[in-house]
């Protein structure tokens, strides 16, 4: 059975961003949870929850828990700020040479049912867009031999996006995203290897 990690982005003292009275970690945290307890019958993989309370891990600490918990592949669950109201939907970000972590993402971000932009994360020639942090993540998995997939699920500066996210079920609509994306890459050629 694969192990996939689900890190929910930020945490304890790193609280991310936040928008309409919605906070980031408290969401990627709701996301993780609910995605894994959907994931915890599955035949095909198993969820490692990286973040299980609002607690700090660097992403050293990160890596290392999915590491030692022998997952092939982490999704990186965050939500999204810019200094444009009018930007919206979700991002997917990945190492250039990761198609593991890209074919993981794409299954996930293409159930969210939300528009989605994808980028490669070779962000070192890009130090006029804060993209860094995207690259210290999934460089820290990369490190260890995991794939990784970052998704930015919503905008917490659109009024749209916080109004959609706002809805009742649209976490869960979310969690259903990564659990069944997750699903479909480990029944898929994600199965066979990173």
């Amino acid at each position: 059975m694969i192990h996939i990690g689900i890190s929910a982005g930020h945490g304890g003292t790193n609280r991310g961003t936040s928008g309409g009275g919605l906070y980031e970690p408290d969401l990627t945290l709701d996301v993780a949870c609910k995605s894994a307890a959907m994931a915890s019958w599955s035949s095909v993989y198993r969820p490692v929850l990286i973040r299980q309370g609002d607690m700090h891990l660097t992403h050293a600490e990160r890596a290392g828990i999915a590491k030692r918990a022998w997952c092939k592949a982490v999704v990186e669950i965050h939500f999204n700020f810019s200094s444009d109201p009018t930007m919206d939907g979700g991002q997917l970000f990945y190492r250039r040479d990761d198609k593991a972590g890209r074919a993981l993402g794409v299954e996930i971000m293409s159930r969210t049912g939300r528009d989605y932009g994808t980028w490669a994360s070779d962000f070192r020639y890009k130090g006029d867009i804060a993209f860094p942090g995207v690259l210290a993540i999934t460089e820290a998995y990369a490190d260890k031999g995991i794939s990784c997939a970052l998704v930015e699920l919503a905008f917490l500066s659109c009024a749209g996006d916080i109004q959609w996210l706002k809805r009742p079920g649209a976490i869960d609509k979310l969690a259903l995203a990564i659990y069944s994306g997750c699903e479909a890459w480990a029944r898929g050629e994600g199965g066979d290897g990173v």
